[in-house]
């Protein structure tokens, strides 16, 4: 249940820094500081591999295919803000 929370908490950040005009570099800082504090609490090692790269392109592709063909996030992400008003 905790980490169901932590887990809603995490995404209603990442969502704010957009929404305040971050970008993905941003939300990506944001999710490393929060690997790298979960590793210096645990004294875990493994969890340095869980960083995310400042390209995400891994992570973008999943958000978004057409990112594999060669479509820039920026792009798509203002195609979606279009589509949504």
């Amino acid at each position: 249940m905790l980490a169901q929370y932590l887990a809603d908490v995490v995404q209603r950040g990442l969502e704010k820094v957009a929404d305040n005009g971050g970008d993905i570099s941003i939300q990506i800082g944001l999710a490393n500081q929060i690997a790298t504090l979960i590793q210096n609490t645990t004294g875990e090692a493994d969890f340095a591999a869980l960083s995310v790269d400042q390209r995400a392109v891994q992570l973008l592709t999943l958000w978004d295919p057409r990112l594999a063909l060669g479509k820039t996030a920026a792009g798509l992400s203002r195609q979606r803000r279009e589509k949504v008003k």
